[in-house]
């Protein structure tokens, strides 16, 4: 029977962007997979420019996400100090701005419009594809438990507001392993101010998994982080098919 390793993204604040050049940067409705793995790479301490690394993590699982509260989408009119003319790479703003000028060069402003997700709860599903899986969903897990870097949800702003409560479920089929992990608990929907766990939407990935909706495509799959690149990647949306007797 399939494993699949499950988790909740819940925080404050969550931003996924996608392709979004110019002044404003939007936010996804549900986490993309750059964000999820990236996130995971984070959690085992891979490096930035450990690009290998990076791609067999992209490349061994397959992602579903389960939409349990979508949130309230937030935008934010953001101001940044960075150097004039061709910015470069920097590790962080700080270091932008203390090596990055020249002698006598003045920092300058930009201004851009930020999309966030306000108190949005995702539960996030992962199936290792076989023969490329890097890791077992065991030290996916634990990594999770207890991350090497500090985890964030899309942007360095949005650090997680829950623990993931990360499990390893088997079941037959995905639906049944959103099943299997449950839905969200009273706790948490007293978190999100009483709010209703209802009417959820379902998207997924993996050809292999039963289920009816419309396919989309989003390009949100680790192409090469040095260069910020990604390739499309084909996503179901709809509803997974009924848990079957051994998938329950």
């Amino acid at each position: 029977m399939p494993a699949y390793l499950l988790f909740q993204l819940y925080g404050p604040l969550q931003s996924y962007g996608g392709v979004s050049p110019g002044e404003l940067r939007s936010s996804q409705g549900h986490p993309s997979k750059s964000a999820v793995l990236g996130l995971l790479a984070g959690a085992l301490g891979i490096e930035r420019d450990q690009e290998r690394r990076l791609a067999d993590l992209s490349q061994g699982y397959w992602l579903a996400v389960r939409q349990d509260v979508p949130g309230t989408p937030l935008l934010d009119y953001h101001t940044a100090q960075t150097r004039p003319g061709k910015r470069g790479r920097f590790a962080s703003r700080g270091h932008e701005l203390s090596q990055g000028l020249k002698p006598g060069e003045s920092p300058t402003t930009i201004l851009s419009t930020r999309q966030y997700l306000q108190d949005a709860l995702f539960t996030a599903c992962l199936r290792g594809v076989e023969g490329k899986a890097p890791y077992s969903l065991d030290a996916l897990a634990q990594a999770l438990e207890r991350p090497v870097f500090a985890p964030y949800l899309g942007r360095k702003s949005c650090p997680p507001g829950l623990p993931f409560a990360a499990r390893v479920v088997e079941a037959g089929n995905l639906a049944g392993a959103f099943a299997g992990y449950g839905a969200p608990d009273a706790a948490v929907r007293r978190l999100l101010g009483g709010n209703r766990v209802e009417s959820v939407r379902y998207f997924w990935e993996d050809p292999e998994e039963p289920g009816r909706g419309q396919h989309v495509t989003r390009r949100d799959e680790l192409l090469s982080r040095g260069r910020w690149q990604y390739r499309d990647r084909k996503e179901w949306e709809g509803n997974l098919e009924p848990v079957s007797q051994e998938g329950s």
